[in-house]
């Protein structure tokens, strides 16, 4: 016995119809967790490096590039207040930068002057940045500095918007 191809074609045409509402349910909630991360992380706001909780809570947060997963932080408590973020690599000697993660403490942690991004295995440093660094580079390319992007929970959305 023959189907009417008429009901083959309804059939189909609800199983595209339910796929189409599971993707786009499934990329709503992926969007709800950037949104999240992105307010968790301002949340975590400090004005002092000496702040050991939200420090940590910021940089164990960020999105790392895929070959790279957060091991620790040591925070330097003298002045020029800086912060050591110990990753685990994947792929060692990976040539990679870390301005994003970067810019982000930075407009975080108000008083952090540098980070280092540190091999934990290797113990090399990876990549290093000075505040005043990252700003002339946002300025330049942004017309924005990481005060700026720090000063509110706007400002700091907006340049997540913009780096994506």
């Amino acid at each position: 016995m023959k189907e009417d191809p008429s009901s083959i074609s309804c059939r189909c045409s609800k199983r595209i119809l339910h796929l189409l509402l599971v993707l786009i349910c499934g990329l709503l909630l992926v969007g709800c967790t950037n949104q999240e991360l992105e307010n968790d992380l301002y949340n975590s706001k400090t004005l002092s490096i000496e702040d050991n909780k939200k420090v940590e809570s910021i940089v164990s947060s960020l999105n790392y590039h895929k070959n790279f997963t957060y091991d620790k932080s040591e925070i330097i408590n003298k002045e020029p207040y800086g912060i050591r973020i110990y990753l685990n690599e994947t792929i060692p000697k990976l040539d990679l930068e870390f301005l994003e993660e970067a810019a982000i403490i930075f407009s975080l942690v108000d008083d952090v002057e540098n980070i280092s991004f540190v091999s934990e295995k290797r113990g090399q440093i990876l990549d290093s940045y000075k505040r005043e660094d990252v700003d002339k580079i946002l300025e330049k390319n942004y017309n924005l500095d990481t005060r700026k992007i720090g000063s509110n929970k706007e400002e700091f959305n907006k340049y997540l918007m913009i780096r994506r």
